[in-house]
């Protein structure tokens, strides 16, 4: 009897031993699951912050909008552009010569530039930016004061062009911010296929 109560006895402690060991095994798993899943958490958290701010800076659009967007802004830059060339070369050189020297033809293709891009502009109005839209806009009116008063200044005989160069280069000074808004706004369009 003696020696079946030792071996249940012996037993009974191997298998207390064996739930102590047991126990242990199970808490340091439960311990290095959790440890790992922090460091995952943490890895994969600071990651997906990347990628949703990178979501956020950006205006997911059809690509068929992105095209017909870029086409606008391209087109509306190159008219515009041809625009303030023109001043400005007319500007740079205009003391060089009297403003009545000046031929009619060339101030006819001035207004000719200005008329085709504030037509281009008022065509793709509903599909341009506000504060675009009104800078190119400015600079519109901008231009056709500098080619009135030059207009006004070859009727005069006064020929004061003192100040023709400045405006000259506000109007290019316009052209340029707004073309770097133009480039800030293109470059937060991603345009996606459906």
């Amino acid at each position: 009897v003696l020696g079946i109560t030792a071996c249940t006895n012996g037993v009974r402690t191997v298998i207390a031993r064996g739930y102590r060991v047991q126990g242990i095994i199970i808490a340091v798993v439960k311990l290095s699951v959790a440890s790992i899943e922090k460091r995952f958490e943490r890895k994969y958290t600071e990651k997906f912050a990347v990628f949703k701010s990178d979501i956020d800076k950006k205006q997911y659009i059809s690509q068929v909008r992105f095209d017909a967007e870029f086409e606008i802004y391209k087109q509306l830059s190159r008219k515009y552009g041809e625009l303030v060339l023109q001043i400005m070369v007319k500007a740079s050189n205009i003391d060089k010569y009297k403003l009545d020297d000046m031929q009619d033809k060339e101030m006819g293709e001035i207004n000719y530039l200005a008329y085709q891009a504030v037509s281009e502009l008022y065509s793709s109005a509903p599909f341009i930016q506000e504060d675009i839209y009104n800078d190119f806009l400015n600079i519109y009116e901008m231009s056709r004061k500098l080619l009135v008063q030059w207009g006004e200044e070859q009727k005069s005989s006064t020929n004061e062009t003192k100040n023709d160069v400045c405006e000259a280069n506000e109007i290019y000074q316009k052209y340029n911010d707004t073309i770097v808004k133009v480039r800030e706004y293109t470059s937060k369009l991603e345009g996606i296929s459906l």
